[in-house]
Formats: C-alpha cells, structure tokens, sequence
C-alpha cells in the first residue's frame, strides 16, 4: 500500500463525516425556516381571521387586551424538557404533548403560534405584541439579561403604558417588585422591527438590584 492509498483512507471518513455535518446543517435551516416561509404567505390571513375569532367587535383596550391573554392562556401548550422527543437545531425540537408530535420553535411570528398553539414566554410575548401590532396598537416585547423570560407592554389609546406577562396572564402593576430576586442586569424592550431601548432603570433601582431572596 502506497502513500497515496494509505491517505485515502484516512481522508475516507474525515469527508464522509464533513459531509453529514453540512447536509444536517442544511437541513436544519431548511426546517428552522418553515414558520417564517409560512407567515410570509399566511400571515396576513391567519392574523385577520384570529382576530375576528377572538377580539370580534371589542373596542375597549383592556378587553381586547383581556381576550389575546386569554385565548394564548387556554390554548398555547408550554412544552416541558420532559417532553421531549428528540433536539433538532439550535432553536427547534420534536416534542409530544396532550398525545401529538409536534415540532416547537423559538421566537417564531404569531401566525405560526396560532396555527401550532405551542409555546413558551417568548412566543406569548411575541403573540400578544404581534397582534396588537397588527391591531394598530404601539405594543413591543420585554426581554431581561440573567432571567430567561419574556413579557410585554402597550400603550393605550389614551397613551397610557400597560404591561402584562401573557405567559402568566397577570398585569404587572410594580415593576420594581416584578424584579425582585431575579438577578438582572439589564432590561430592553424590543419592536418586531428590530428596535431595542434600554429600559433598566424603569425596572431596577439599587434596592431590588441587590437583594438577596
């Protein structure tokens, strides 16, 4: 056996291996992209007919924002770690919940959200900001740094700021007391643009910052 032979088979499995790496990282991406392929073409229609379904006539801000907590709170599943059936990429994994399979991304638009009702904080977040969004509303997510959660806030037509954690379906009246214990260090607040405003010191002062719970 020659030199060139010997290398051969050295390099055999090195590009076989190389070559399952990049075709599952293919697929990957293929996949992660299925909820955003979707709201591209169904979004607008999905959005529309929901919120006939769920806001209907309301008029009132507090009871249309009253009717999306409650609809993301009776419908949206919260896939649990045991639930898992398999991790699939970076932001997406099989899961099996209330007898079905489903496949559960992260940070995915609403109409995927509606369609699969499965989800955890932030696609809540990113449900009731999308639709209030969608509602003609200023509405955008909360995400903190050293607290793996998300929640919202929206202005009312009168210009008043409510903030509420659909996940939860609870208002937050003190946000400093909502702080507490939580070992944050930073809070933004996020339009579905991409926008982000530091918005710490609205929730954190020196007291909650530091106390030891």
């Amino acid at each position: 056996m020659n030199n060139h032979q010997e290398l051969k088979i050295i390099l055999s499995p090195l590009i076989y291996f190389i070559l399952i790496i990049i075709i599952s990282t293919i697929l990957a991406l293929i996949i992660s992209s299925i909820p955003f392929v979707y709201n591209i073409f169904r979004g607008d229609y999905i959005l529309n007919q929901h919120i006939k379904e769920v806001v209907g006539n309301k008029t009132n801000d507090a009871e249309i924002a009253s009717a999306l907590l409650t609809w993301s709170h009776e419908n949206i599943i919260y896939p649990n770690e045991g639930d898992k059936i398999s991790f699939l990429g970076l932001n997406f994994a099989l899961y099996r919940v209330q007898n079905r399979t489903k496949i559960f991304f992260r940070e995915v638009p609403a109409s995927w959200t509606i369609k699969m009702k499965i989800g955890r904080c932030g696609e809540d977040a990113r449900y009731f900001v999308e639709v209030m969004n969608k509602l003609g509303y200023n509405a955008r997510m909360i995400r903190p740094t050293g607290w793996d959660h998300s929640w919202a806030e929206y202005y009312t037509s009168t210009g008043i700021k409510v903030i509420l954690d659909p996940s939860s379906d609870q208002l937050i009246l003190n946000k400093t007391k909502w702080m507490e214990c939580k070992n944050v260090t930073k809070i933004e607040a996020l339009y579905l643009n991409g926008t982000k405003e530091d918005i710490t010191l609205e929730y954190l002062n020196e007291n909650n910052n530091n106390k030891t719970c």
